[in-house]
């Protein structure tokens, strides 16, 4: 009998437990009749699973919402910045065929898609990590930052927004979108996957050590990641156009309706790199490397910050704790 109350007892702080849960949802999430006259007796788990399945699809509802909007203003006001730069780019080109090329405008496109990156990272970062990149994307799946659903949400998103972008960029400059990533005059395709190839290695990797590696300098991860694209485009604008996002690139050649033989280069190269930057950062876990420079999170008095990350019922990261051990 005492047993049975227990039981008892156990199930009512349950259902209680989870109707709480269930007042969290926005009312269009919440479980209305029929389903909520299953809530007591026998079918409390139904009731229960039933809560956790709402708050799931509307988290991942959130966030493919972000990863659209966060997707639409990055490329939005970097290509706007980058049609700008190639017309005056192609104005010089026909006064003076032979001129040098255009620095003063490589400089000022590669801080275009810097500082977009950057501020529209640390916008959306809070709600669905800010990824923004169907490439990390896959980066962050194989590293178990998230499930195969939210990676499929996510992506198609991330291409929506990008496609969005630059049909507004079209419809708002004169002219069309002048940014599409093609390979520069003497590059051929091999060359212009490698350079693809490194490039989106290397935003990636700094995603992962940044972002999704979590110490004390994680909050300004942004501003790392946006650097990282900025030393990107310097470098492979002129020979690619430094996509290192297959959206970037999907967006600008849907508009203009023009695809070139080789844009195949623009997915494969950057999906390619998200699978060798997953396998070296799962070896770099394996090792623990965090083990080789202990300490590099000390705040020089040797006080060591420990941060425990606080996670939902699906793994999702949804806040952070920072303990700071006695010196």
């Amino acid at each position: 009998m005492l047993r049975h109350a227990n039981t008892s007892i156990s199930n009512h702080e349950n259902r209680d437990s989870t109707v709480i849960l269930e007042q969290k949802l926005p009312r269009a999430f919440r479980i209305a009749s029929p389903d909520a006259e299953r809530r007591n007796g026998h079918v409390q788990n139904f009731y229960k699973e039933a809560v956790q399945r709402r708050i799931k699809h509307k988290n991942l509802l959130i966030a493919a919402v972000s990863e659209f909007c966060g997707t639409f203003l990055f490329l939005l006001f970097a290509e706007a910045i980058a049609t700008t730069v190639s017309n005056r780019a192609d104005q010089l080109k026909a006064q003076a065929p032979s001129s040098v090329p255009d620095l003063q405008g490589l400089l000022f496109s590669s801080l275009g898609f810097g500082f977009s990156l950057c501020i529209s990272v640390w916008i959306f970062f809070r709600i669905s990590g800010g990824v923004q990149n169907p490439a990390i994307t896959l980066a962050l799946t194989l590293a178990g930052a998230m499930d195969i659903s939210k990676c499929i949400c996510l992506t198609l998103a991330q291409f929506a927004g990008g496609i969005t972008a630059s049909a507004l960029v079209a419809c708002l400059l004169p002219g069309t979108v002048n940014a599409r990533t093609t390979l520069g005059e003497g590059v051929n395709v091999a060359q212009g996957f490698w350079i693809e190839f490194f490039l989106t290695t290397n935003l990636i990797f700094t995603v992962l050590m940044l972002a999704a590696e979590k110490h004390r300098g994680t909050f300004l991860a942004p501003v790392g990641i946006g650097l990282a694209l900025f030393i990107t485009q310097l470098f492979g604008q002129p020979y690619t156009g430094a996509s290192c996002n297959p959206a970037r690139s999907l967006g600008p050649d849907v508009v203009t309706g023009k695809f070139n033989d080789y844009t195949w280069i623009y997915y494969v190269a950057p999906y390619c790199a998200a699978v060798f930057v997953w396998a070296f950062y799962y070896l770099l876990k394996w090792l623990r490397y965090e083990t080789a420079a202990e300490g590099q999170d000390d705040d020089g008095h040797g006080v060591e910050a420990k941060i425990q990350v606080v996670k939902d019922a699906y793994g999702n990261v949804i806040g952070a704790l920072e303990f700071i051990s006695k010196a």
